[in-house]
């Protein structure tokens, strides 16, 4: 008998350590905790608007409309009487088309080159987002900057290759290429005209026969209503065309916008602004130099600047981005914020010791899901904020 209770007390004891571990685990497993490392960041608040660019240009002509050789690169800077191109008399589309793509390859095979800071997952990174540009661009048919955009991503194609070991270099391409190019320049017959500028300037080959109307005067004076007559323009192709030369560095861009933060733009402020249907990233400074409010809410915006970023496409129409201003704390998931019911304080728990703990926070800027908060209160660097969880208070132990 002092047996049978002996066996059935072990047998109650394991039933019930059983029944323990099972109910730790099965509330372990019904409530996941999910945390989010603070750290410092900065988000930029921004307009965007799409508008077109303004410039002192003239058109580069030939006299003949032949075939062309041009030997400057876009964007150089050539002085008065430089020889920018020669004209051959024999017409022939076909062989002309060759020579223009042979060029082209040329010039990217020619950028192909790693600066030694590259990494394949930074080359992937732009290789992505220059892809993502190019769908964009095929989608509005803006084919003036698809083709720069293109042209970027086989250069990026090709840095890749480089520094993965599948490619050593392309200069057995380049020799091809030259030996082509003068083939087919010999079935051309003689130069018939040497193309110089009349001034210095900066050259670029590209030409959409509107220069003589996109004028810095013209953006000065802009009103909502002009701007309208400016967007059903179209390009003006000129068969004789070599290129334009652009005798003053500084620019301008137009554009209308209905974002409410540009009110908050001021007359003769510079901002960064970023071009985002290019490829290209860089921010570049620019001055708001006119500024015209409607009651509709439009805006309309000129800026200026004299930078001239080197391989920046200089297409008429784009879209930009300028930021208003930057905000700088310390990033949380927007979902993560909770407010306090008749104080209205804004607050979030972090898991601290295996416990939750209340920080109070000021909210500086929400973008994409995430909120900038303000630093040097409760809140810091490296705390884990308890994401996902209702149900929380002060004290209350987190599994």
């Amino acid at each position: 008998m002092n047996r049978f209770l002996k066996y059935a007390l072990s047998l109650v004891l394991c039933v019930l350590f059983t029944v323990y571990l099972l109910y730790h685990l099965l509330s372990g497993l019904g409530e996941k905790t999910t945390l989010f490392t603070v750290s410092a960041d900065a988000f930029d608040e921004v307009i965007s608007g799409t508008g077109f660019l303004f410039r002192d240009a003239e058109i580069v002509a030939s006299s003949y409309t032949g075939a062309k050789q041009v030997f400057v690169s876009d964007g150089e800077k050539v002085p008065a009487g430089k020889t920018v191109a020669v004209t051959y008399p024999q017409e022939n589309p076909a062989v002309s088309a060759r020579i223009a793509e042979i060029d082209r390859e040329i010039g990217i095979l020619g950028k192909s080159k790693l600066n030694g800071t590259e990494t394949v997952a930074e080359l992937d990174d732009r290789i992505a987002k220059v892809s993502e540009t190019i769908t964009g661009l095929t989608a509005r048919g803006e084919t003036a900057t698809l083709a720069s955009c293109q042209d970027e991503l086989a250069v990026l194609t090709n840095q890749r290759l480089l520094l993965t070991g599948s490619r050593a270099d392309f200069s057995a391409e380049i020799v091809a290429r030259e030996r082509e190019k003068d083939q087919l320049l010999s079935r051309l017959g003689s130069v018939s005209e040497t193309v110089t500028v009349p001034c210095s300037g900066w050259f670029y080959s590209y030409a959409d026969g509107l220069d003589s109307l996109f004028t810095p005067s013209l953006a000065l004076s802009l009103d909502t209503e002009n701007f309208k007559t400016l967007e059903t323009l179209s390009p003006v192709a000129v068969e004789s065309t070599v290129g334009v030369l652009v005798k003053d560095a500084e620019w301008f861009f137009a554009l209308t916008t209905t974002d409410a933060s540009a009110s908050e733009i001021l007359v003769g402020k510079t901002y960064a602004c970023r071009f985002t249907d290019r490829s290209d990233s860089r921010k570049i400074p620019m001055t708001v130099e006119k500024k015209v409010d409607r009651e509709d809410g439009t805006v309309l915006l000129v800026l200026s600047t004299r930078a001239m970023p080197e391989d920046f496409s200089f297409a008429r129409r784009g879209r930009i981005e300028i930021t208003v201003r930057t905000h700088t704390g310390y990033k949380i998931p927007s979902s993560s914020l909770r407010i306090e019911s008749g104080t209205g304080r804004r607050y979030v728990y972090i898991f601290k010791k295996g416990f939750a703990a209340s920080r109070t926070v000021t909210p500086l800027f929400e973008k994409d899901g995430y909120t900038i908060v303000k630093q040097g209160e409760s809140l810091g660097p490296l705390d884990r904020i308890i994401v996902g969880m209702p149900d929380l208070y002060d004290g209350k132990r987190i599994p």
